[in-house]
């Protein structure tokens, strides 16, 4: 629901596990400090010290949506009787524990982690029972890796890291509602999934939660470069039942969403032998300060061993650029290639390329920023057995500010207005059908971020 990367990487002070980590390394001095920064830019610590920081996020959101699903409809078009709440509160919390260490040497490493509120209902995800209002009383780890590095040879992560692409993105004009992403951000929450736009860029939970080898060079006159392969579409450790026999339906390597199988019969729409190689330019022409992006980002996929394999592995060219003039910035960002843009997975063979495109500016007033972002992109959408080349059109813009009114407080606002279209596919109900085929939705969400 967040600019992914920010929320996993960017991490505030905290020294809540200062004493603790002390009891775990009595020779090794521990500091607490508070940096922010991506994977691939915090501030290391001092040689031969341990720095351990404890961040916490928490977002409340007060939102009004009105869209093309307000008013239910079945697959014949028509109302079904059913009618969704325009007004919502939501709430949630997330905390991000980091150690990062320099050794004497200057060899950098450490560990960092995401960990999430169950948003589920009591008893959904083995939380405590309870009245029924109840959250499922538990969290869980989002993602978790570790890293190694100097700084003359660059820095390898391992884990559920974020991609070399990922790392490097600019150009999608996230920040001018706290940071909310816009459409990547809270105020698509407030409306029907149906009628919410695709995010159809590399930099979501589809990409940074899958188990990888990542690697970011050092900077040369302003150039950086990175890569990164992913055997599998495996998230997490790999339990027993991840091995079990190729095309069992037990197990880890049975299924869709945490698959190691190369081939299995029928196939599967799964990305496998993943990999990503990407490049960056920093630095100024004059006034202007510049970020210049570009990468690859391709695939295999999971074959299907008992006839033909109906899905593409991912073949994608991203690029991005980031202009900043004193206090205004603006960017754009591009995809293009074979990609099923909604799931980050191989397409169906014959259904639409992904084109997508995103720009907008921001500008800073002291403590504020107001900003706008428009986004415009065609995805493989619903396979359409008639019109397979028929993709997903969604056009949107978004727009508001923010403005930090206390240390570690900013509150926000964010207005969205966005259509969808696709011939032949019911937008709404899921699937093909001659109605539907069109939405619309408009949202506003007001809130408060706070960084602990």
């Amino acid at each position: 629901m967040r600019k992914i990367l920010m929320a996993a990487t960017a991490i505030f002070s905290g020294g809540m596990l200062a004493s603790h980590a002390q009891a775990q390394m009595p020779s090794v001095p521990v500091t607490t400090d508070s940096f922010a920064g991506t994977l691939s830019g915090a501030a290391a610590p001092a040689p031969g010290t341990v720095t351990v920081t404890l961040r916490f996020r928490d977002w409340t959101d007060i939102g009004y949506g009105s869209d093309s699903g307000t008013i239910g409809k079945g697959t014949n078009g028509q109302p079904n009787g059913s009618k969704q709440q325009n007004f919502q509160v939501q709430n949630y919390f997330r905390i991000y524990p980091r150690l990062s260490g320099t050794a004497a040497n200057g060899l950098t490493y450490g560990v960092q982690a995401q960990i999430r509120q169950n948003s589920g209902y009591n008893g959904s995800t083995g939380g405590s029972s309870g009245s029924n209002p109840n959250l499922g009383n538990t969290l869980y780890v989002r993602n978790a890796l570790s890293y190694i590095g100097l700084p003359t040879i660059g820095t390898l992560y391992a884990g559920q890291a974020s991609m070399a692409i990922t790392q490097f993105m600019v150009g999608t004009q996230e920040d001018f509602d706290a940071g909310n992403g816009g459409w990547n951000g809270d105020s698509p929450d407030f409306i029907s999934g149906g009628t919410a736009l695709t995010w159809p860029f590399p930099e979501d939970g589809g990409t940074y939660t899958v188990n990888r080898l990542v690697y970011i060079s050092p900077k040369f006159s302003g150039f950086d470069f990175g890569f990164s392969y992913e055997p599998s579409y495996s998230t997490g450790a790999q339990g027993a039942n991840s091995f079990s026999q190729a095309g069992a339906t037990t197990g880890v390597a049975g299924t869709s969403t945490s698959s190691i199988l190369t081939s299995t019969a029928g196939g599967q729409q799964t990305r496998k032998n993943t990999f990503d190689v990407a490049a960056r330019y920093t630095g100024s022409f004059g006034p202007v300060a510049t970020v210049l992006e570009g990468g690859y980002w391709g695939s295999g996929v999971v074959n299907n061993s008992t006839g033909p394999t109906i899905y593409k592995g991912i073949s994608l060219v991203d690029m991005g650029a980031r202009f900043n003039i004193g206090a205004l910035e603006f960017g754009a960002h591009y995809d293009f290639g074979t990609v099923n843009g909604s799931g980050y997975q191989p397409m169906r063979s014959g259904t639409h390329k992904e084109n997508a495109f995103i720009g907008g500016a921001e500008y800073t007033i002291g403590q504020g920023i107001i900003g706008v972002q428009y986004i415009n992109s065609i995805t493989a959408g619903t396979y359409v057995a008639k019109t397979p080349g028929n993709g997903l059109h969604e056009v949107g813009v978004a727009f508001g500010g923010s403005y930090a009114y206390a240390p570690g407080a900013e509150a926000y606002i964010s207005v969205l207005y966005g259509q969808r279209h696709q011939a032949g596919a019911d937008l709404l109900n899921g699937g093909t059908g001659a109605f539907n085929n069109n939405t619309t939705a408009r949202a506003i969400g007001i809130g408060n971020r706070f960084d602990f």
